[in-house]
């Protein structure tokens, strides 16, 4: 387009009938005037005020400065000029500058050619055209530049959410499995010198876990997490029951019935309890119950042996991950010690399938939040 507005002016200023000197001068002018609207003011840097202030200088001068030897030959110029300013300057100056230069322009018009009402109607509209043709045109380009780098920017969004997402199911069904045969394998160890039908027995249970830890990372990968919360409650009872927990277990018997979503979190928040339990306690009793009711369903992990490092801290990013899945459901999830140096776990979501989550832009984080409400509690 540009270069077309420049075709058009180089035909002008030859036909013009000036002489040699002054066409050569007023077409390298031109040329001036046309690149630095391409290379400065078409850039998203042209906003810079001591930059800006010197292009449009240096510009006006180039622009004006032929009117003296070509005339009216040289008034499509100034619309280059009123873009400029257009696109260089805030919004009060640029278009007070914008409707000065051509206001000039038809002032130039007349006192060059006389002040004949249709011609001076003619350089109005041109001027105007011209010079927000050349607006519209380079905004339009850095809006579509602006779009791709929206893009960009939103694809790579959706890869560091999915990383997140990938991260937090890995260790949500992995990180239960893995310390339980860690447990396993000790606990095989020891047996290994007294008791070797036991330690095969506790071998064969290792051998197990892994098939299922196998089994989950393949759910991961095909982005199929569904876990049952009975098998998961069973689980939980050979689990902790090996490693010397007296595990206390109270579930409704329609546990079965609950929705994907919910059995999974529930699931999920059974896995990193137990987890927990084996590896930050010294828990001799656990209790877990379920409870469900008409409108939700509520499971309770409770247990002794908390060391004195674990307190506040201890939320980490596996209980952040479960505050995570029960909010997405309309749910939540507290975790936190009792007054009697116990650990629970509490989490709560509805017994039916919730609507679409609303918006969480501008949040505090899931682990913020948590940590908020058990220090008012404590």
């Amino acid at each position: 387009m540009i270069a077309s507005y420049g075709i058009v002016d180089a035909i002008k200023i030859i036909s013009s009938g000036k002489p040699t000197p002054f066409v050569l001068v007023s077409l390298i002018d031109m040329v001036v005037i046309l690149l630095m609207q391409v290379l400065h003011f078409a850039r998203a840097d042209r906003r810079n005020g001591r930059h800006r202030r010197t292009a449009l200088v240096i510009q006006a001068v180039l622009v004006y400065l032929p009117l003296y030897w070509l005339g009216s030959g040289w008034l499509s110029m100034p619309s280059v000029l009123a873009s400029s300013c257009l696109l260089a300057l805030t919004s009060r100056a640029a278009w007070s500058a914008f409707g000065a230069i051509v206001l000039s322009n038809v002032v130039l018009q007349g006192v060059f050619d006389g002040f004949d009402p249709w011609s001076l109607t003619y350089v109005l509209s041109a001027s105007v055209n011209g010079a927000l043709i050349l607006y519209g045109l380079i905004r339009l380009s850095e809006t579509v530049g602006e779009l791709d780098q929206s893009r960009a920017k939103m694809a790579q969004m959706a890869v560091e959410k999915e990383r997140l997402r990938f991260a937090r199911d890995l260790h949500d069904l992995l990180g239960y499995s893995l310390s339980t045969i860690i447990l396993k394998i000790e606990l095989s160890r020891r047996l290994g010198r007294d008791t070797w039908a036991r330690a095969v027995d506790e071998l064969d249970d290792v051998l197990n876990i892994a098939r299922q830890a196998l089994a989950d990372v393949r759910r991961v990968s095909s982005g199929y997490r569904q876990l049952s919360l009975d098998a998961e409650l069973k689980s939980a009872r050979s689990i902790l029951g090996a490693a010397g927990i007296d595990i206390t277990i109270k579930s409704p018997p329609d546990m079965a019935e609950l929705y994907e979503q919910a059995s999974t979190a529930l699931s999920t928040a059974l896995r990193e309890g137990a987890t927990n339990i084996l590896r930050h306690t010294d828990a001799t009793v656990c209790e877990i119950a379920v409870e469900r009711t008409s409108d939700q369903v509520r499971l309770l992990v409770t247990n002794d042996g908390l060391r004195s490092d674990m307190g506040e801290d201890c939320i980490g990013s596996g209980i952040a991950n479960l505050v995570m899945r029960a909010e997405t459901l309309g749910g939540r999830l507290t975790a936190g010690t009792l007054p009697d140096r116990r650990f629970q776990l509490l989490v709560e979501v509805p017994a039916r399938p919730p609507a679409p989550p609303a918006s969480q832009d501008g949040k505090e984080s899931p682990a913020g939040r948590l940590r908020g409400r058990w220090a008012k509690r404590r």
